[in-house]
Formats: structure tokens, sequence, C-alpha cells
């Protein structure tokens, strides 16, 4: 986690996304819901999120990672919360970590799969 480096993978995203204009993003994992979700977003074009369990930035004690953590949470939800994405959680304690802290609606858009049962 280097700010500049992951400043640069957003705006390489965005480069991307401009370029090519897809109907439709589908991200998958922390980073690329963050990155993919805010250029979709930006650019008004619609996304399925896929939060797939807890990663580095949740899970790690190194000062980085909890110095990121609150950050991460907030614009993953605010990602979340575009009318024009849906997120689907694999798990239901990542689904009640974003309905309870209020960073998505109970079911506005979002589905929780617990894992096992597709």
């Amino acid at each position: 986690m280097h700010p500049k480096r992951e400043l640069d993978a957003l705006l390489q995203v965005a480069r991307i996304g401009h370029d090519l204009r897809p109907d439709l993003v589908h991200n998958f994992s922390w980073k690329p819901v963050l990155y993919g979700g805010s250029v979709a977003s930006w650019l008004g074009i619609p996304a399925v999120n896929l939060l797939n369990g807890r990663g580095y930035v949740q899970l790690s004690d190194d000062l980085r990672a909890r110095a990121a953590r609150r950050f991460v949470l907030w614009a993953v939800g605010r990602v979340s919360r575009n009318p024009r994405a849906y997120t689907v959680f694999q798990n239901p304690d990542d689904y009640s970590l974003f309905v309870g802290a209020r960073l998505v609606g109970d079911f506005n858009g979002h589905v929780c799969i617990p894992l096992g049962t597709a």
C-alpha cells in the first residue's frame, strides 16, 4: 500500500474505463470494487461489485492497514450506494458489517449469498 502507486492505479483504471466505455463493470474483491466501482460511478456505468470476504486492510494489524481501514470501508460503502450498482456479499458477516455501520441500506440493491448456497 503506497499512496502514489494506488493513485496511479486508480487513474489507470479511470483511463481504461473512459476509453472503453463498457456497458457493465464487474468488480471482484475489495480493491477492484473500490477502484472500478468509483470509476463506474464517475462515468455513469452500471456495476456489479462482489465483496468476497475481508482482505488485508480489514484483517491486518499492520499500521498502514489500520490507518486505511476506516477510509476503505467508507469508500467501498460510497461505491456500494451508487444507484447504478449492485453489491454482492459472499458472507453474512460482511453484509452485517456494512448494514450495521450504515454504509449500505438493508437490501437496497445489495445481495448476500452465503457460502455454499449458490
